[in-house]
């Protein structure tokens, strides 16, 4: 890692932590602002603007903001720094951060085209609709999940699987990937990039799902659907 590289991790790690000061004076020293190299401890990629969303750290996240911190770069699982605010139960601060977000991103006429377009069908996307939508069910793993609502709605690939995301929140799990929809296959797919699980639910219909959330997620996590071949050899996120 050369100096550049330290400073901006540090950077990142005091943003974390909510020290102000210390952001304030590694960012007069040059540190990057949207620094988002992928490595350890932040796989995806987050940058300072994200870390201190996801922490609740608002008077970095002001500071950031007044420093001209990109609100609208996605990690590689495609979530902007606003999401991470939201997820990590700080909404004050996620409308802080949405509030500098282009206007064309809370544009519901412009986003639903954008999400047609994808390939995404409408059922689910009026399932999803403006607001988000929380199930509670009694299953093995989980209690609750909580639907993005179309303005949050992300897209990634992953081993050439262009996925788009559709859960903000699964109690006692991390909820990125594990309900996705894959245009390419017309068909829900459940990915675990830690694990290197991809696998699809080719059973599930949106309707189904809806009706028994519990059913399918514990067969996810059970492991019971036929995991798909990775290739090793091929770059993780693209």
């Amino acid at each position: 890692m050369n100096e550049e590289s330290s400073v901006d991790d540090l950077l990142r790690d005091a943003a974390w932590e909510g020290e102000l000061e210390q952001v304030k004076e590694l960012v007069k020293n040059g540190a990057d602002i949207n620094y988002a190299e992928p490595n350890s401890v932040h796989p995806y990629g987050a940058t300072p603007i994200m870390l201190a969303a996801g922490a609740g750290q608002q008077e970095v996240v002001a500071y950031l903001l007044e420093q001209g911190a990109d609100v609208t770069y996605c990690d590689l699982v495609g979530t902007r720094a606003s999401i991470y605010a939201k997820v990590s139960g700080y909404p004050e601060l996620a409308a802080l951060i949405q509030a500098k977000e282009p206007a064309e991103l809370h544009d519901y006429a412009h986003v639903m085209k954008k999400l047609t377009d994808a390939g995404i069908p409408q059922p689910i996307l009026q399932t999803l609709g403006k607001e988000n939508k929380r199930l509670a069910f009694d299953g093995n793993h989980n209690e609750y999940l909580v639907l993005r609502n179309v303005f949050e709605i992300t897209s990634f690939k992953v081993y050439g699987y262009e996925v788009w995301d559709l859960l903000l929140e699964l109690d006692d799990y991390e909820a990125t990937g594990v309900i996705t929809w894959c245009p390419a296959r017309q068909q829900f797919v459940s990915i675990d990039e830690e694990h290197e699980w991809i696998y699809i639910l080719h059973d599930m219909s949106w309707e189904a799902f809806l009706a028994n959330p519990a059913y399918f997620l514990d067969r996810i996590l059970f492991r019971e659907y036929d995991e798909e071949e990775v290739d090793e050899d091929m770059e993780k996120f693209s």
